[in-house]
């Protein structure tokens, strides 16, 4: 396996969380493009903001990890990850090669090996997991709130700023209490995300203390990523092992003769 190789099975975790994260702003781009309520789309607006951050992060990594910086941007498709990190309506469709491109990488790995890399780096792929369904639930809390929330005359939820405001302070069990829903429906989704945020954040705190507190562990070696063996050199290893004892049987011998002539 060639480095290149190796380095992306090893980031195969991050390739999945990119993955999802490109497709899922393309699903809330669709939405757009249907009519749907004006409360949703602000929301989505909002919440695509935050992905265009990440995306941007996303590859200022990659250009910076780059052996080569012209070969990225270039046969790599870097500047479609450029232009889709951009917060421009019509540039935001560059995300579609960022899912080509993570495929692309996924693909040139077998399934076995992508597994195995979650199932030895388990805390790392729980925490991009974690991540994006954190996303997830407060856009659609966010919008499902203001949904129901808007059509009472007493609500303090009434932007998509306020829902989103209120989701997270709900889902992060903090309750600022400056917005909160006056409807029983909008209280069913408090307690929906209430329940989803001490699960999502007892991940998150988990492997924050997970990750102070134990030592670091080398990587485990597995059968996709074996060390090379020389066969000259085990075979010479071992005729120096069996010529060492071959002269303890030899001192053991004499020592023996010696023991029998004083007896």
């Amino acid at each position: 396996m060639s480095d290149v190789d190796s380095q992306n099975l090893k980031n195969s975790n991050y390739e999945l969380f990119i993955l999802a994260l490109s497709g899922y702003s393309l699903l809330n781009l669709a939405l757009l493009l249907l009519p749907v309520p004006q409360q949703m789309k602000d929301v989505i607006w909002i919440v695509d903001s935050t992905l265009c951050l990440i995306f941007m992060g996303d590859f200022l990594y990659r250009l910076l990890r780059a052996p080569s910086k012209r070969v990225y941007l270039i046969k790599q498709y870097g500047w479609s990850d450029f232009l889709g990190s951009l917060p421009v309506t019509g540039l935001r469709l560059a995300r579609l090669f960022r899912v080509v491109q993570a495929g692309r990488i996924l693909r040139k790995e077998n399934l076995p090996g992508v597994l195995g890399v979650f199932l030895r780096r388990r805390a790392e792929g729980t925490l991009l997991v974690v991540g994006f369904l954190i996303l997830v639930a407060l856009e659609w809390a966010s919008y499902t709130v203001l949904l129901f929330e808007t059509a009472d005359t007493n609500a303090n939820i009434k932007t998509a700023e306020d829902a989103l405001w209120w989701a997270y302070v709900t889902i992060t069990t903090v309750g600022y209490g400056d917005r909160y829903p006056v409807t029983n429906s909008g209280r069913l989704v408090g307690v929906f995300l209430l329940t989803a945020g001490v699960g999502l954040y007892g991940v998150l705190t988990a492997y924050l203390a997970n990750l102070f507190v134990t030592p670091p562990k080398p990587e485990e070696k597995t059968q996709l990523d074996p060390s090379p063996v020389d066969p000259q050199a085990k075979v010479a290893a071992l005729k120096q092992l069996l010529a060492e004892h071959e002269k303890t049987a030899t001192a053991l011998k004499e020592g023996l003769a010696e023991i029998e002539k004083l007896i």
